[in-house]
């Protein structure tokens, strides 16, 4: 997040989406495996699921995906990480 300070404006905050657009990338901004992501996204996590077997492809959007995962925790939900051997 940015935040611009024009003279005589008050300050604005610019926020840029930060797509993440593969499974990989999930994985790697949230520092968790593939079954972790598998796992939340069938509980409602705001991953995006699309096609079928070796054809399923995940995409989400950083700051709604750390938004659930800090609403999940702070509702008491434990936080499942799963090892590095997914």
């Amino acid at each position: 997040m940015d935040v611009i300070i024009l003279a005589g404006q008050p300050p604005t905050i610019a926020y840029i989406p930060t797509p993440l657009n593969s499974m990989a990338a999930i994985c790697k901004a949230l520092g968790v495996g593939c079954a972790t992501v598998k796992q939340w996204a069938k509980e409602g996590a705001p991953i995006a699921v699309e096609g079928e077997g070796t054809t399923t492809r995940y995409s989400a959007e950083l700051a709604r995906l750390l938004l659930w995962r800090e609403h999940r925790h702070s509702a008491g939900y434990t936080v499942t990480e799963c090892s590095g051997s997914e």
